[in-house]
């Protein structure tokens, strides 16, 4: 069974998505009109992305590459965080059946439906100009899979599956992608820890640093390996982040996009109407820091991984 969704699973990737994460609604053109083009819903998206979990989490480490271009690219970009581009909606009475109320700042959050492969809206789609309401849940659902994934726990072992900050029971993960390929985590217990690097990395250009001092790297398939850590100690991973532009060619028209290791810092031709993954402060080596308080809630941060579920 597991072969099977890997075949079917390659199959969308290669031939109904782009590599950053846009995906097709739908492979076939039975319910479009000729001059319509094909669009992507989040819900898509988000089905990609937990296939891609499951078959990582399966031992199938490859997986985690595409999954964390989904998650910093299209996915990431695709929620609608600002909404002062969409217009107020015409004065009429809510009803049971639909509400025109302060509409912009409602949807504040949502996720891209029937969206561009560089817009976060398509003109040219089934459906023109329009977000899909199913695409929001499925969003924050999205969202779950990923958070609840970026680091595991069993035993003594801990892995960092994702370079994405987050706050846990047993680590803090501290990530300075895509500014740099550096990838820390501050352990809460004693663990043997382990870092994943992308695929794509050069092995040999690869530092390893305990509490800043360089030791030797070792290899565990695809993730470094720090064997003994302490609670307390800092860990590190560090690596070159290689910029390249590749050429991807998605419902009959070329995008030329702008690489930072696994982020996209620019798409040509930009979007028309709400341009999406054109993102220049990523080209910065400087990593913006912020000021917090020492968190202190770890007791709580382990009963709630331990209960939440979706």
């Amino acid at each position: 069974h597991i072969a099977w969704a890997r075949e079917m699973v390659d199959y969308a990737s290669d031939k109904l998505a782009s590599r950053y994460g846009w995906v097709m609604e739908m492979e076939g053109r039975d319910w479009m009109k000729p001059e319509d083009s094909n669009s992507c819903e989040s819900c898509a998206v988000v089905d990609m992305l937990q296939c891609y979990l499951l078959l990582a989490g399966a031992g199938y480490p490859e997986y985690w590459d595409r999954a964390e271009r989904y998650i910093r690219n299209y996915f990431t970009d695709g929620q609608m965080i600002d909404t002062g581009w969409m217009n107020a909606c015409s004065p009429c009475p809510d009803n049971v059946a639909s509400s025109w109320t302060d509409v912009p700042s409602r949807v504040r959050g949502c996720f891209v439906g029937w969206g561009a492969p560089n817009d976060l809206v398509d003109e040219t789609a089934r459906v023109k100009d329009a977000i899909q309401n199913c695409c929001g849940p499925h969003g924050a659902w999205g969202l779950f899979l990923a958070w609840r994934r970026i680091v595991t726990v069993r035993g003594d072992t801990l892995k960092v599956n994702l370079a994405l900050n987050k706050e846990t029971g047993a680590c803090r993960v501290e990530s300075s992608l895509p500014y740099k390929g550096r990838v820390e985590a501050v352990l809460y217990r004693d663990a043997c820890a382990l870092l994943r690097a992308p695929g794509w990395v050069d092995r040999a250009a690869v530092r390893c640093r305990v509490d800043g001092r360089e030791v030797k790297t070792v290899w565990a398939g695809s993730y470094v390996m720090f064997a003994g850590a302490k609670a307390g100690q800092k860990v590190t991973l560090e690596y070159p982040l290689p910029v390249e532009t590749r050429s991807e060619k998605l419902d009959g028209h070329e995008y030329r996009v702008r690489w930072k290791g696994d982020t996209v810092v620019a798409i040509d031709p930009s979007g028309k109407h709400v341009p999406i993954l054109q993102r220049p402060w990523f080209e910065k080596d400087e990593v913006p820091q912020k000021e917090e308080p020492e968190f202190r809630f770890r007791e709580e941060i382990d009963r709630a991984l331990n209960e939440i579920d979706w």
